[in-house]
């Protein structure tokens, strides 16, 4: 990891530390969370072209115009109000399975064989958070981890998993941009709330040293609308 993001990683540690020695512990209002939603998201490869070789025979990868996929996320986050307006939010969340579709085409023998791209996402964030009322929005900086990716056949008949030959399967880890607004509605009392969110991230790809022999997806983009449920300890 290169010096410019350990700095800014110790950035939103810098601005907790300083928080926390403004305002008691005890004052502080906490508020955990769980969400649940769908997500639209752009996949990226990080290999050095568009050809893959399978079973000694190299395709030309086919991309669609917007490699995009959908697919279900959720996730945990905490609300630590330093005032009623303004709150600290770290968070976890997870994307299950994104995945984008393409085709591998064959020049010599003209065949083509439609095949999915996919990965698992976690990411790892802290949140700045404005209130109003009932109202959010929250903006902040988080770790992007992505799995190593899976290659498989686009067939209704049998789903069979490839590797491409001298590509090694590697994960990969960026940094976020994230916003995300919403409404947390209160129902029998302040203390239970119904949580409505859009999130949206933006990733900023890190080097990768290995990236001429390795096999990687990125994220570069994604957006999500969720529902969930937050207590407040009040």
């Amino acid at each position: 990891m290169s010096q410019r993001y350990k700095i800014l990683l110790l950035i939103p540690l810098f601005i907790i530390a300083n928080l926390g020695l403004a305002k008691p512990a005890q004052a502080f209002d906490i508020s955990v969370g769980t969400r649940l939603g769908y997500e639209l998201s752009v996949i990226n490869k990080r290999w050095s072209d568009d050809a893959l070789y399978l079973n000694g025979d190299q395709y030309k990868v086919v991309w669609s115009r917007i490699p995009s996929g959908s697919n279900f996320t959720l996730g945990l986050f905490a609300d630590l109000r330093l005032i009623d307006w303004f709150s600290l939010s770290p968070a976890l969340n997870f994307s299950l399975n994104r995945q984008t579709k393409v085709n591998l085409y064959d020049d010599e023998k003209e065949m083509n064989r439609p095949m999915r791209l996919g990965t698992h996402t976690l990411d790892v964030e802290l949140l700045a958070k404005i209130h109003v009322a009932h109202w959010y929005l929250g903006m902040g900086l988080g770790l992007n981890m992505n799995s190593a990716p899976t290659l498989t056949s686009n067939s209704a008949r049998k789903k069979v998993s490839y590797t491409p030959e001298n590509l090694e399967k590697r994960g990969f880890i960026g940094f976020n941009v994230v916003l995300d607004t919403g409404f947390y509605l209160p129902f029998a009392g302040k203390r239970h709330n119904i949580f409505l969110g859009w999130r949206t991230t933006l990733t900023v790809n890190s080097p990768n040293e290995f990236r001429n022999e390795s096999f990687s997806l990125t994220t570069p983009v994604s957006t999500s609308l969720t529902a969930g449920y937050v207590y407040r300890f009040i």
